[in-house]
């Protein structure tokens, strides 16, 4: 199905809203709890904390690009020129190529996937799941999953206390203890579930448990939203850059192969590949799948975008992320640019 883009009804996004709080607020609060006695600076201390903080940042999201355009190894190239902030799904990815982030964030509250980012010390307790021989965020997980998941733990051991952690208080315990395993330093943040101006909302929940030491952060959905917003909004800088923030997939990729599929994979087939959507990027000419999910992150990084006091450069070559206020342009162009 080809959609025009302004053709995702309200309802759905209600819906979209509603079922992502139902499933994330309550197991957020509980990781918070759990996480709480490890609170001992927030992402407010992390410019102080950074040295060799530049005034460009580069935001590294998961997406289908960061291999199809060769990202990493071209982030390698100008690694010295940006601070660089990475998605949990992409620090494998990066230390591959020995590319080192100043800053790894994590949001999601999943009780052991998000850990094997960082590489399970107990993958042999885990339950069966097949969650990563088909994602598409980083393929070298597909094959050999316990070889590939030492390489991680080796990687993240190395290089771990060169890394700042800005976590989420939603994230499992278990990304708390590796990220403090391998010597990084944790800087926490409240994520907001809902209006925290509510008396009983869940943002208030939080905010008071973490003794309202903890800011709170919008997110915008996804890990990569997050660490757009702590680009500008944190370590305040005035030229953000993301690449590999593609929210969509190439056309022909199966819904097997997607971040949706948890949501479809009950129903048959070719039910479950209805609800993928067909968008074509201007800026290239090529089509899109997406999902109602990424498509509703994808409006609220738009809307996001131009409210910003920032200038955000779409650098990852592909993807459904354009529009107004998103600049496309390439990784190289905006490494050269001047902030003067």
């Amino acid at each position: 199905m080809t959609i025009r883009l302004d053709a995702l009804p309200e309802e759905v996004k209600d819906i979209i809203a509603k079922n992502t709080l139902k499933a994330r607020a309550p197991l957020g609060i509980e990781n918070a709890r759990m996480n709480l006695p490890h609170k001992k600076q927030s992402v407010l201390d992390l410019p102080a904390a950074l040295p060799q903080l530049r005034d460009k940042v580069v935001v590294v999201a998961s997406g289908p690009s960061l291999k199809r355009q060769n990202i990493v190894p071209r982030l390698k190239k100008i690694r010295e020129k940006v601070t660089l902030v990475c998605c949990d799904g992409t620090l494998a990815a990066c230390l591959r190529e020995e590319v080192v982030p100043d800053i790894i964030l994590s949001l999601d509250p999943h009780p052991y996937r998000i850990v094997r980012w960082l590489g399970d010390t107990k993958f042999d307790e885990r339950p069966k799941d097949d969650y990563f021989q088909r994602q598409d965020l980083d393929t070298h997980f597909r094959d050999n999953e316990r070889a590939r998941n030492q390489e991680v733990i080796e990687m993240v051991n190395r290089y771990g206390k060169k890394i700042c952690a800005a976590l989420s208080t939603s994230v499992s315990p278990e990304v708390t203890r590796r990220c403090l395993e391998s010597g990084m330093q944790i800087y926490w943040w409240n994520p907001l579930y809902d209006d925290w101006s509510q008396p009983g909302s869940y943002t208030r929940q939080v905010f008071e448990l973490t003794r309202k030491e903890v800011p709170c952060m919008t997110g915008l959905g996804h890990g990569g939203g997050a660490a757009w917003v702590l680009a500008h909004a944190v370590l305040q800088s005035k030229l953000v850059a993301i690449v590999g923030m593609d929210l969509g997939y190439p056309d022909g990729t199966s819904v097997v192969n997607t971040q949706y599929y948890e949501f479809v994979r009950d129903l048959p087939m070719e039910q479950a590949e209805r609800f993928l959507l067909r968008i074509e990027n201007p800026q290239n000419g090529a089509m899109y799948l997406t999902d109602p999910v990424y498509y509703w992150y994808r409006e609220s990084m738009i809307d996001a975008v131009q409210r910003a006091d920032c200038t955000t450069y779409n650098c990852s070559g592909e993807g459904i992320l354009f529009g107004n206020g998103v600049i496309w342009d390439t990784l190289e162009n905006f490494a050269d640019k001047s902030t003067v």
